[in-house]
């Protein structure tokens, strides 16, 4: 239950039109308040030890319920946000409580409005674009609909759904796709950006296998999509990476199961190449 790991991943892109580079970005998913100082102590230091050049949050960092507090999860973002640069995507639970202020009160008013002070970058449909490490970069984070994340009955995602959204994704830079809801990972490799993050399964409670869970939030057992890189082709513009996130909620348990920060070493150019030791598998 409590045993956190860093899950390293390597990101080569060989493409003429982006400038030689390299750059490292960890990823969080599915906090669910799951912070207290001892905690908080915990992924700092190892953030600390990585050093990524900026911080991806997948969505989910607080929990909705009614009467629920948004202070543990935007407490420790507030603390990311003095040491690192932090784009946040919304999970579900975030959209929920923007949705249905008649039910979560000021929950999301209380989580976002102090962070975004605080310099976190919420992206709801939304891009951004920066350079680390003198890599073009392009940030998307994509709110799924409401009828996406139904448990008994899943609506088909057409990729005009991200296309018509955000454009085309562009061979002279890098894209990186948040996008909570697993389920709709086909849709996100036609898609077509380099990288592309979602959470929301926790792992699938148990993990079996490379990719397989026990057990998924929408309650389908055995997903293949629960965890880790679903495919892994270099220069495809198809990697999709499913976080085990770093809390639990509608199963509050894990099994095999440790929670997660995962972080993406990217080697951009022509003929990138990695730096030996630049990407060890820890």
């Amino acid at each position: 239950m409590k045993k956190l790991i860093i899950n390293r991943q390597r990101i080569v892109i060989r493409r003429a039109d982006i400038p030689e580079g390299r750059f490292r970005a960890a990823f969080l998913t599915d906090l669910h308040n799951a912070c207290n100082p001892d905690e908080t102590r915990r992924i700092m230091g190892a953030l600390r030890h990585v050093k990524p050049d900026l911080i991806l949050c997948g969505g989910d960092m607080l929990t909705a319920h009614p009467g629920e507090t948004a202070v543990p999860a935007r407490d420790f973002m507030a603390g990311l946000a003095e040491e690192y640069t932090v784009i946040a995507a919304y999970g579900n639970h975030e959209y929920r409580a923007f949705v249905y202020p008649e039910v979560y009160g000021s929950l999301y008013d209380d989580y976002t409005e102090p962070l975004k002070a605080a310099g976190v970058r919420f992206l709801d449909n939304a891009d951004v674009r920066l350079h680390p490490g003198g890599v073009p970069l392009r940030v998307i984070g994509y709110s799924a609909p409401r009828k996406y994340y139904r448990r008994f009955h899943h609506t088909a995602m057409r990729t005009s759904e991200l296309s018509g959204r955000f454009g085309a994704v562009r061979s002279d830079e890098v894209t990186v796709l948040l996008a909570h809801n697993p389920y709709y990972y086909r849709t996100y490799e036609r898609y077509g950006a380099d990288l592309t993050l979602c959470g929301h399964y926790h792992g699938g409670v148990m993990q079996i296998g490379r990719n397989h869970g026990l057990i998924s939030p929408d309650f389908r057992l055995f997903p293949e999509n629960a965890h880790g890189m679903l495919r892994e082709k270099e220069n495809s513009g198809a990697h999709v990476f499913v976080g085990a996130g770093m809390g639990e909620h509608t199963i509050p348990f894990r099994v095999f199961n440790p929670r997660e920060i995962a972080v993406f070493d990217f080697v951009t150019g022509k003929d990138a190449k990695i730096p030996r030791g630049f990407s060890e598998t820890m």
